[in-house]
């Protein structure tokens, strides 16, 4: 038998010239083949049901689950943290435990105030021993109660049922990206983790857990759920970059290339998460189920529900990234689009003309900022680059008027508008998103003030162009004439120069720039180079400063006027 076995071996390895990983594609396609085959075979919906209702119960419900369990885990948090209060005692602001005091004190005074130290603690023992039903009854499950029978209610089996999932994970991801989008960030991951740890110990709960495992089931399994998002960055408006990105994307040597294969890492790294999250799961139920198998049966044994968990996730990656890539596909082929930032692995740089700047939106302004600043060095009194140059620049479309503004501004940003952004148009404009954020009113409108247009910074890129240091501004604070803020800002950052808020202002001391302070950069030893707005000045409106034991302080405005 052994040989025979053997001989077939061979035999497979010769029929594709001896290529291990071609047999081990056949063999995969066979799998993946008779999987979806078999879907196929079991796929159905009742007649009568919408198959729209259907999707819309299923992400409506993803996402009711999604913050439902972020719901229960403040509650089980809070009920964790008074019973250990409870039982161990409560700790001061000095981090001295009250409860030692107390028994100190009883040791020391004994009799009645020792017996007031006993019924204390006797009572605060009871009130944890109810913690445990008060929790109950403020906990939900009925996202998770409804989202059991959708399925079976429209008769959805097969390829149908894989797109309700699918609709669901879309929608379980839906709070956590506006979360992330109004906190700027922060706030994403923390959400994410909270609404795994809720799901993961209500699971435990239903399934016979007490309160202490159910809770440690949840934030062990809330842990994995974060810590695996970061593999990847599938799902846009959560995480830019992942752990894979720099890794794999060394396999392509052009711009192109890795950007192909950051999209591919990504849609399938959210499987591979989702994949993972389906195994630990299985191993950390073992807290509370029971489960008595072996580590490998364990992990052979749970195969079907990851793969199909990873099958899941990947395309529910694919189906959120599709309408950001659309909208991306249909911007680059308008005609006259400016073509994306000059990325690392390019040989030659990017260089404009003039009228391909003038021709450009802020976003595009400042994605191309260095390249900007380097044709302008080689333009001829036309502002054409001058011969020679011509062959240093890569192929491309001559820019258009591609301003995405509602506002009449083409520089900042309100809410609505950076809700409408893609992800690629967000991680674009980042730097103008920011400096909008500080500027919002209790709407998210921009004020009057904050209208600086884009005609203004594209001016002061022709005033700073020639500055090769600041000590050109010491020499001649003149240079800073009809120089937006915002210009001189990026300036600065570009250079590299540690940029700080102010320091001595009754008004806007330690309030950043993009917050809507000031800012200021030392250089020098007794050099000082700053930015005041209208808020607060006593000068009667914005000015700059600058300030060196050469020259003392010299104050002037923005259109050059001393002070």
């Amino acid at each position: 038998m052994a040989n025979e076995w053997a001989n077939l071996q061979l035999q497979s390895f010769g029929q594709f010239g001896a290529d291990p990983a071609a047999i081990a594609g056949q063999q995969a396609g066979q799998t993946v083949g008779g999987w979806l085959e078999n879907q196929l075979a079991q796929t159905g919906f009742n007649e009568d049901e919408s198959k729209l209702a259907y999707f819309g119960e299923k992400f409506t419900n993803g996402a009711h689950r999604a913050v439902e369990g972020a719901y229960n885990n403040a509650i089980d948090n809070s009920r964790a943290q008074v019973d250990a209060q409870l039982r161990n005692g409560f700790v001061t602001d000095t981090g001295v435990n009250q409860r030692d005091i107390q028994n100190a004190l009883a040791s020391i005074f004994g009799g009645k105030y020792a017996q007031h130290a006993q019924d204390t603690q006797a009572a605060d023992l009871a009130v944890a021993a109810e913690l445990s039903g008060a929790a109950d009854g403020l906990r939900s499950t009925r996202a998770a109660e409804y989202g059991r029978d959708i399925d079976e209610r429209y008769g959805a089996t097969g390829l149908w049922k894989l797109g309700g999932d699918v609709a669901a994970g879309a929608g379980q991801m839906l709070p956590t990206i506006g979360i992330n989008a109004v906190t700027g960030g922060t706030m994403g991951m923390p959400w994410l983790f909270s609404s795994a740890a809720g799901n993961a110990a209500a699971q435990a709960r239903a399934g016979g857990a007490d309160e202490e495992t159910a809770f440690l089931y949840g934030i062990l399994s809330g842990g994995v759920e974060a810590a695996t998002e970061r593999i990847s960055a599938g799902i846009p408006g959560l995480n830019k970059t992942g752990l894979l990105d720099d890794v794999l994307s060394r396999v392509a040597s052009s711009p192109t290339g890795r950007g192909a294969v950051k999209k591919l890492v990504d849609v399938l790294g959210e499987g591979a998460e989702e994949y993972i999250s389906e195994i630990a799961g299985a191993y950390l139920a073992r807290l509370w189920n029971g489960d008595e198998r072996g580590a490998w049966q364990t992990f052979v044994e749970t195969q079907p529900d990851a793969l199909y968990a990873g099958l899941v996730g990947t395309l529910t990656s694919a189906v959120m990234n599709l309408p950001g890539e659309a909208y991306t596909l249909a911007r680059k082929s308008k005609p006259g689009a400016v073509p994306g930032a000059q990325q690392s692995g390019n040989s030659a740089p990017r260089l404009f003309t003039r009228d391909e700047v003038q021709g450009m939106s802020a976003g595009e302004v400042r994605e191309n900022y260095d390249a900007i600043r380097e044709s302008m060095e080689m333009w001829d009194e036309n502002g054409e680059l001058q011969g020679g140059t011509q062959s240093r620049m890569v192929d491309r479309q001559a820019p258009g008027e591609d301003n995405e503004t509602t506002s009449g501004n083409e520089r900042l940003y309100t809410r609505a508008e950076v809700q409408g952004m893609s992800e690629e148009e967000q991680l674009a404009n980042v730097d103008a998103i920011r400096e909008s954020m500080g500027l919002w009113d209790a709407e998210g409108k921009l004020s009057k003030e904050s209208e600086i247009t884009i005609e203004e910074v594209r001016d002061d890129f022709e005033q700073i162009k020639h500055i090769k240091n600041l000590e050109n501004f010491v020499e001649d604070p003149l240079l800073l004439k009809d120089v937006s803020p915002e210009t001189l800002y990026c300036f600065l950052e570009k250079q590299g120069y540690t940029i700080l808020p102010l320091a001595q202002s009754k008004t806007l001391t330690g309030i950043h720039y993009k917050d809507g302070g000031g800012f200021k950069v030392n250089w020098g030893g007794d050099r000082i180079l700053q930015y005041h707005p209208a808020t607060g000045s006593h000068h009667n409106g914005a000015y700059y400063k600058i300030s060196s034991g050469k020259t003392g302080k010299v104050r002037i405005d923005l259109h050059g006027n001393k002070i």
